[in-house]
């Protein structure tokens, strides 16, 4: 710790603040408390916890991390349902892969709709 980063755990940042049209600084919440921070620069940290709590009660398998379960086509145990990015167990936790796995994901949906299509 040199003094020039400080690292506010458990923050939400509620505004970017420019100035002069520059970065200026940030307005943050903290157990309930809003400040105002100037700074030189930001980097916002949004967890590794995925946001798969409305899955809990359904069939779509989970690991222990609350991750869902995928194959290497991104399908999920259920037919039609696929899950991409950062909410997928093995998931690399980069914004580039998580992005590269929606395209797949896109992919994958289209080639199963026409499968599905082919069948009726």
């Amino acid at each position: 710790d040199d003094g020039k980063i400080t690292v506010h755990i458990g923050a939400t940042t509620d505004e970017i603040i420019v100035k002069d049209d520059k970065f200026y600084g940030v307005k943050s919440t903290q157990n309930g408390e809003q400040k105002e921070f100037t700074a030189d620069g930001l980097f916002v940290f949004i967890g590794l916890i995925p946001n798969t709590q409305f899955l809990a009660n359904s069939d779509v398998e989970l690991d222990l991390g609350g991750h869902i379960i995928t194959d290497e086509h991104l399908h999920t145990n259920i037919p039609g349902v696929f899950a991409s990015g950062d909410v997928r167990s093995g998931a690399t936790m980069q914004i580039a892969s998580a992005v590269g796995e929606g395209a797949v994901a896109a992919l994958q949906i289209r080639e199963y709709l026409q499968e599905k299509a082919r069948e009726e």
